[in-house]
């Protein structure tokens, strides 16, 4: 887990899976937390989610590379859409457990 400010959360785990096999399962973990607008590129995606009372929407970042044959280390990143936003509530690290947890049932 890298540093985090107080509107700011990242969190990264390694998995052991196919390259093809990983993304397909972020991509529909993505869907299953209810992250929208999701983009995607070679080894990133990012996504918005909708606005809560905690706050106006995150943007979220995934990335992932390989670190061996069969070994992949993927990171979430959660900020606060709204620059002037001090606190996030928890809502950050909320986006990266769900997320996490959605794409650890999608991989066992």
């Amino acid at each position: 887990m890298k540093a985090n400010s107080l509107s700011f959360y990242s969190l990264e785990k390694s998995y052991y899976t196919d390259g093809i096999t990983l993304k397909e399962n972020i991509r529909e973990a993505m869907r299953k937390v209810n992250f929208k607008k999701i983009e995607e590129s070679n080894y990133e995606f990012t996504g918005l989610t909708l606005p809560s009372l905690f706050s106006f929407s995150e943007r979220v970042t995934v990335d992932f590379i390989q670190l061996d044959q069969n070994e992949y280390l993927v990171e979430l990143e959660s900020k606060c859409l709204f620059p002037f936003q001090i606190f996030d509530w928890g809502k950050n690290r909320r986006n990266c457990d769900r997320f996490f947890k959605c794409l650890d049932s999608l991989n066992y």
